[in-house]
């Protein structure tokens, strides 16, 4: 065994042992920020007037959101435009581990993270008292665009009407070639 101010590589090769902690430290510190950076503009304003885009998605991507699941997130999701107050409903679509929208803020009092914080907090109690065992409904963070122009708004609203196009597409082929080998 090396004495305790020294250390050995994979290799067998001594190395120092300061070094060694300081590159690992480094290495440690470099993964974290990369698993917590933020994903937000920096020095934006997330309650300004303007539409927004944001993706959740389920957590570790499950296919969980089936029938019964949707037609509680529509609900809770609708009703956040009487919660709070400047945030309206554009567009919206829930598939199968995650969902689209784009809502539009009008002199809104809250900013973007607490209305997602918040669909998100109420529709995972709800669904987790329906019966829902995993461990996590929601992954913890979620993905938004700044939707800057009319033309932008129109592309996106078309991107997600054809993914969950694309979905059910998808789903029925996948349904068709089991049927092929008589699986229901």
């Amino acid at each position: 065994m090396p004495p305790p101010a020294e250390k050995w590589d994979l290799g067998g090769n001594k190395t120092c042992f300061f070094g060694y902690v300081a590159a690992e430290l480094a290495l440690q510190n470099f993964m974290e920020s990369k698993k917590y950076k933020s994903l937000r503009l920096k020095h934006f304003d997330y309650s300004s007037d303007g539409y927004y885009f944001i993706t959740i998605c389920t957590f570790q991507k499950q296919k969980v959101i089936d029938n019964l699941y949707r037609q509680l997130l529509k609900r809770v999701l609708i009703s956040m435009e009487s919660r709070f107050t400047g945030m309206n409903l554009d567009y919206y679509v829930f598939m199968g581990n995650h969902c689209h929208i784009i809502i539009r803020l009008i002199k809104s009092k809250v900013g973007l993270s607490k209305i997602v914080q918040t669909f998100k907090s109420i529709t995972a109690v709800k669904i987790r008292k329906m019966g829902f065992k995993g461990e996590y409904f929601w992954q913890k963070n979620y993905y938004e665009h700044v939707i800057r122009n009319d033309k932008e708004l129109n592309m996106i609203r078309e991107y997600v009407r054809h993914n969950s196009e694309k979905e059910k597409y998808l789903l029925q082929e996948k349904a068709s070639k089991l049927a092929s080998y008589g699986v229901k």
